[in-house]
């Protein structure tokens, strides 16, 4: 089960449609917009609804119907309960839409900057259902969110109305999936509205992950070069201090911030040990021997490097290549269900660490569950990525099916986004790879032109 994602106009983005898989590169020459894409695409993965908006718009419907629930209830008309209750998660759905909306219209325009950046429209859909939704700017310039969502339906197994509470266990399906529905200890319309959004809600949205607006996984991560991190929170630090940034971790799209939520992660020392033991390759061909976490203050700690020559040198002063890739799989190996968005995986890298970095976060991503959507126009990364799937996928057939490579194309009118096809015998990365082709042509004019060069001084010198 995976995503399907159209964009429509953003910023030289004339049109996308694609399949947002565990592993997904997009791939693209300068100024076609993959930042833009990437940067939109973790900004739907990590927004967060604002509950105060979605309690102001929803509470005022339930309490008639907290009132019919418990009556159907006592009188043992499951039947009736189950009616009820596929009303309240309609609602609920529907209050989603305006608890969404301002945040992540807020979002858009702070990460993506000039308005004419902004998306004109979004469709995220589950490809096996017709769960999902879509966003679009008016005429006005206006956000208008709608969730897609259709056939809710409840069915009950079992309730119970005793010492003024109900319970209520059963099943609850939407959209062609269900998932087993258990409420306890329900004294009013308010507890009714906090089971079912704790429970329901999430379920709901985890099936359009990684663009599940918060609800998916542990964790979203977007790695970028530290000096674009810094350009692009400029207007946020002007608004509000570093410390009141930080604690809103997901605005700040920058390597600044995702060190910040990583050294405070409680996990983060099983992280070190896990990239200390299986990205052996990776770090040895950075230049790390070691690496372990010192105590900079309670609650915050330093990733420390050994370097080759047992040098231990803290993150902040390391070479730009560790400092900028030592990120990733650090974000990635910090817990299960994590979705990371890279901008140029391959920046400030020799490409043989490129490589054993791909290696390394293929193999993490599959096993663990998680997301890896990075850019890059780089010919060797798409190479690389081409090795790691074939390898795989002689060990696990199908492996190619987690993997999705989109081409961004400029054309005379806009950037169109192309998918190309991924099977077992991996994919065509001669897009790029034409540039190779490109310069050793040009190689074979300019040593002609040395050779006649030479015959014309030889005949002059005659």
């Amino acid at each position: 089960m995976f995503v399907k994602l159209s964009i429509r106009n953003l910023g030289p983005i004339e049109n996308i449609e694609t399949i947002v898989k565990p592993i997904t590169c997009v791939v693209g020459k300068n100024a076609v917009g993959k930042s833009l894409l990437l940067m939109t695409m973790y900004t739907l993965a990590s927004t967060l609804p604002d509950f105060s908006k979605w309690f102001e718009t929803t509470y005022r419907d339930i309490e008639s119907l907290y009132e019919d629930l418990t009556t159907s209830v006592k009188e043992e008309a499951n039947n009736r309960v189950a009616q009820i209750l596929a009303k309240y998660t309609k609602n609920l759905i529907q209050g989603l839409e305006l608890a969404i909306k301002e945040p992540l219209r807020q979002r858009l325009e702070t990460l993506l900057g000039a308005p004419d950046l902004v998306p004109r429209e979004i469709l995220v859909l589950d490809t096996e259902t017709d769960l999902g939704y879509k966003m679009r700017y008016n005429e006005e310039k206006e956000l208008e969110f709608r969730f897609v969502c259709h056939d809710v339906n409840v069915t009950i197994e079992r309730a119970l109305y005793h010492n003024d509470s109900l319970s209520i266990i059963g099943e609850v399906t939407w959209c062609k999936s269900s998932e087993h529905l258990e409420l306890r200890g329900i004294r009013s319309a308010r507890d009714v509205s906090i089971s079912l959004a704790g429970y329901v809600l999430p379920r709901i949205l985890a099936s359009l992950a990684p663009l599940s607006l918060g609800a998916w996984g542990n964790l979203q991560y977007f790695a970028c070069d530290a000096r674009a991190g810094v350009l692009r929170m400029l207007p946020l630090a002007i608004q509000s201090t570093l410390l009141a940034s930080y604690t809103q971790k997901a605005y700040m799209p920058a390597v600044v911030s995702e060190f910040l939520s990583i050294l405070t992660n409680k996990d983060l020392n099983k992280a070190v040990e896990h990239v200390r033991n299986s990205a052996k390759e990776f770090l040895n061909e950075i230049g790390i021997r070691d690496i372990f976490l010192e105590e900079i203050t309670p609650g915050f700690y330093k990733p420390v490097i050994v370097d080759r020559w047992g040098k231990k040198i803290g993150i902040e002063y390391v070479s730009s290549g560790i400092r900028e890739s030592i990120l990733v799989p650090l974000a990635l190996t910090v817990a299960e269900g994590v979705a990371v968005f890279v901008e140029e995986i391959e920046a400030h890298l020799h490409p043989r660490a490129l490589h054993k970095l791909i290696k390394y976060l293929v193999k993490e991503v599959i096993e663990r569950y998680s997301f890896l959507v990075f850019t890059t126009h780089n010919p060797i990364t798409l190479s690389s990525l081409n090795n790691v799937l074939l390898e795989l996928e002689r060990k696990k057939p199908l492996i190619h099916e987690l993997f999705t490579v989109l081409y961004l194309v400029d054309e005379e009118h806009g950037v169109r986004g192309v998918e190309v096809p991924v099977s077992e015998d991996g994919f065509d990365e001669s897009a790029l790879g034409k540039i190779y082709e490109e310069l050793l042509e040009e190689r074979a004019r300019l040593e002609k032109e040395l050779e006649k060069g030479a015959l014309h001084e030889s005949k002059d010198s005659q």
